[in-house]
């Protein structure tokens, strides 16, 4: 697939200006003593999705691949490519979804015996991470622990795995290209078993 140099250029830039608004937000006093919502929409965080040095939407595959100190190998279908990880203890699972050149989204799932043996490990997984506001939040949190994070999901459905889904908008999404980002709490039996990063391509 060919890329548009101008049009990956113009998201890279878009990209550093969310960046640079989370850093502003984060150095505010008012930022750490509430959830970090605003007045006027409080379904929507003021939190970038942004995990293991992966900003969907501006994290070019090779990037991610560096990161994750892997070379492949891509899954294919359509237009999207997937690349499966996990740790090296398969305790979590990490999805990345790309589409023309950039990751888009972030997975990261528990793992445990059902874990496919076939994905590459990644030593940059660590046995254990955090995420939400103040990296507060791990797998395994119960949605108590999540709503007293994040505050109330900006939607909530059951998906076809008869897992819970709570998603949160992000106020600070890609305001030049009208896309949406967020995130996504993937819940069984109450318990915290998947977070997804994500930015709107379509």
């Amino acid at each position: 697939m060919i890329q548009n140099p101008v049009r990956g250029a113009e998201r890279y830039c878009a990209c550093l200006l969310r960046v640079g608004l989370l850093v502003l937000l984060a150095a505010s006093p008012l930022f750490g003593e509430s959830p970090a919502f605003a007045d006027e929409e409080p379904t929507r965080v003021c939190m970038v999705p942004f995990w293991g040095g992966v900003l969907p939407g501006g994290t070019s595959v090779e990037q991610a691949e560096r990161l994750f100190l892997v070379d492949g190998p891509w899954g294919e279908s359509h237009d999207e490519r997937t690349l499966a990880l996990r740790n090296a203890d398969d305790s979590i699972r990490v999805l990345l979804t790309a589409f023309d050149g950039h990751v888009w989204s972030v997975e990261l799932r528990r793992g445990g015996a059902d874990s496919p043996r076939e994905w590459p490990v990644s030593s940059a997984i660590p046995a254990s991470t955090r995420f939400g506001v103040h990296q507060d939040l791990q797998l395994g949190a119960t949605q108590a622990a999540v709503r007293k994070n994040m505050g109330e999901p900006s939607r909530v459905f059951e998906d076809k795995e008869g897992q819970t889904c709570w998603i949160y908008l992000s106020h600070l999404a890609c305001d030049a290209y009208d896309l949406e980002s967020g995130f996504r709490f993937d819940f069984r039996d109450g318990v915290l078993v998947a977070v997804v990063f994500w930015e709107d391509y379509s």
